[in-house]
């Protein structure tokens, strides 16, 4: 069981470390001509939604931005967890 867990949080830790060097080297890669195209990236989700009632204020919203690079890394995250665990 000790072993499951820490496999969870190993491949936790890779996909948000894939995620936050994504969107670091395609903000980079914009300034590169030849490698812009990792940068494109894609933005979705909703707005703000607000719950009033007298007593109590609830928004709820959620946006999502993905880059070429992030998509790229967070594949390749998994397929390296899956060759490595698989043991």
């Amino acid at each position: 069981m000790k072993n499951g867990i820490l496999r969870g949080l190993l491949l936790a830790a890779f996909l948000i470390l894939a995620v936050v060097l994504g969107k670091l080297g395609g903000d980079a890669a914009l300034a590169v001509s030849w490698l812009s195209w990792l940068g494109a990236s894609a933005a979705f989700g909703f707005g703000p939604a607000t719950l009033d009632v007298s007593v109590l204020q609830l928004t709820f919203g959620i946006q999502m931005s993905l880059n070429i690079l992030q998509c790229i890394l967070f594949v390749v995250v998994i397929v390296l967890y899956w060759r490595l665990c698989r043991r």
